[in-house]
């Protein structure tokens, strides 16, 4: 899809469905989220579902990017942080 919001929907969709094209998807909203100026936190819902995405095929170079990639998208999307930050006190050490 062309629309970026629609490409992150579907990406995050297919996440969901643990459709393996997720991470194709994915790749392309995080492309075209940073090509364009958009809203910060489109950019970084799509890096967020991207590294879950690369998270999940457990691969040993997509382990480092996809923290990469959390990093990156929590210091685009603030309330998304503010989640993520609060849920990580809840975890045991």
């Amino acid at each position: 899809p062309q629309d970026s919001e629609v490409c992150v929907l579907l990406g995050y969709l297919q996440l969901c469905l643990g459709n393996s094209s997720a991470t194709t998807t994915l790749q392309d909203a995080v492309a075209q989220t940073s090509s364009r100026a958009l809203r910060k936190s489109l950019a970084g819902m799509a890096k967020i579902y991207l590294a879950l995405a690369l998270d999940s095929q457990e691969l040993g170079d997509s382990q480092v990017r996809a923290e990469q990639l959390v990093r990156e998208g929590l210091g685009l999307h603030r309330n998304l942080q503010h989640v993520w930050r609060a849920q990580e006190k809840l975890l045991p050490q």
